[in-house]
């Protein structure tokens, strides 16, 4: 393509120096030569340019279109397979109970711990020695 339009330029540039030639003498051939040659040039070089063009529309076309491409619609299901809701909440109130009665017999356990001297001198010992590094 660039060949072509310097070729146009070249052709142009050698016209302008003989369009002063009278149309009958050997310059004036030349001169009608050149004139050919530049015509043909430049419709080579449009023919090439629309080329150029339409290979690279085609081309944008074409990737546009082969983003993705869809093998199997997609169906709904018939029932809901998860997460089921209902299960969910059921299971997690069981197990805050559980752990809510766990946490109340150990805080029981600890209040009865700490009423027995004996066991309240063992749970200081062991608080002082998980403080200190």
């Amino acid at each position: 393509m660039q060949k072509l339009a310097s070729e146009i330029q070249k052709l142009s540039g050698q016209l302008a120096k003989i369009e002063s030639v009278q149309p009958g003498s050997k310059l004036g051939l030349e001169y009608a030569r050149l004139i050919r040659d530049r015509d043909e040039s430049r419709s080579k070089y449009q023919q090439a340019l629309g080329q150029y063009e339409a290979v690279k529309l085609d081309e944008e076309v074409a990737l546009r279109a082969i983003l993705f491409q869809v093998i199997d619609v997609a169906a709904p299901p018939h029932q809901r397979s998860s997460p089921n809701r209902t299960k969910m909440v059921l299971m997690a109130v069981a197990a805050s109970g559980f752990l809510m009665c766990l946490l109340a017999f150990i805080l029981e356990a600890k209040r009865q711990a700490e009423q027995d001297p004996e066991q309240a001198e063992k749970i200081a010992e062991l608080s002082k020695s998980l403080r200190s590094p």
